[in-house]
């Protein structure tokens, strides 16, 4: 299950950011941003996400159609090919390994790690509508993934960056999952 109190948090922050986008496409609500993509399928629609989505667009997306919205600005018709080219492909692509959640943080990231301890970063305020105790996967080399019937989550991670190194290789010698 998503964390949907993080994921309406996530959203309000966005929109008075940089804007986020949704979509409906075959009966999955999509709610995209720059790096975490959410998927509601069927009925799973909670009334607080789709208000949210009311307040912030004037109206809920009719199947097949994308729009896109930020602060100050009209909504504005997307093309759903494009916004889910990338999320689709993500759905295709066959688990990689399993993460878990660590309770080590560098900076304002999250540390994920997998059975042989290679660690993976993304940042908290991503992370806002994953469910913790939701089995994690990575796919496509950069993507966090939580699934179920009812739902897609993806949040865009890392490897870290290059003066990171050396603290990810230490993090990397011992097992720091929960």
């Amino acid at each position: 299950m998503i964390y949907e109190k993080g994921l309406l948090k996530a959203m309000k922050e966005l929109y008075k950011s940089c804007g986020y986008s949704v979509a409906n496409e075959h009966g999955t609500l999509w709610i995209v941003s720059d790096s975490w993509y959410v998927g509601l399928r069927g009925n799973c629609i909670s009334n607080d996400v789709k208000s949210l989505i009311v307040l912030h667009f004037g109206i809920m997306p009719s199947s097949g159609q994308a729009m896109n919205v930020h602060k100050g600005a009209d909504p504005q018709i997307v093309t759903v090919a494009v916004l889910l080219a990338e999320v689709q492909d993500m759905e295709d692509a066959e688990p990689e390994q399993e993460y878990r959640v660590t309770p080590v943080r560098l900076g304002d990231r999250v540390v994920f790690q997998n059975d042989r301890f290679l660690v993976r970063l993304a940042r908290e305020t991503d992370l806002l509508p994953m469910g913790y105790g939701n089995k994690t996967y990575l796919r496509d080399g950069q993507w966090l993934v939580q699934e179920s019937a009812d739902y897609f989550v993806a949040v865009l991670c890392y490897r870290g960056a290059e003066e990171e190194q050396g603290k990810i290789g230490l993090l990397e010698q011992m097992d720091w999952r929960e």
